[in-house]
């Protein structure tokens, strides 16, 4: 299992958004991103960061009344295993942007 997740891309890169678990580095090009930044990077809070003309989307960093959406970039983790709130994005493919609604899953939080 460990080596299937090694073998998966670590973005995914639509003709408007770029999907990522934690974020993206404004300053360089998306084919010479740090694995480091991927993976673990946190937003400064409230930043509208994209990438050029891109809307990032990222979780890792994590926000119980979430999700987060600005102009540039959405956060879409809601601390799911703890909230028992699971916010999934929803997004037209021929608009730019973020995601034009939310679907909501929840189940008893975590005690």
């Amino acid at each position: 299992m460990s080596e299937q997740l090694d073998a998966l891309p670590l973005t995914h890169v639509d003709k408007h958004r770029v999907f990522v678990h934690a974020g993206v580095d404004p300053t360089r090009p998306l084919d010479d991103q740090k694995e480091q930044v991927l993976l673990w990077w946190l937003y400064p809070d409230g930043a509208d960061i994209g990438h050029g003309d891109r809307h990032v989307v990222h979780g890792h960093d994590q926000f119980a009344h979430g999700p987060l959406k600005f102009e540039h970039r959405t956060d879409l983790d809601t601390f799911a295993w703890y909230t028992g709130r699971l916010v999934i994005g929803v997004f037209d493919d021929a608009k730019a942007g973020g995601p034009i609604d939310f679907i909501e899953i929840k189940r008893n939080p975590a005690p």
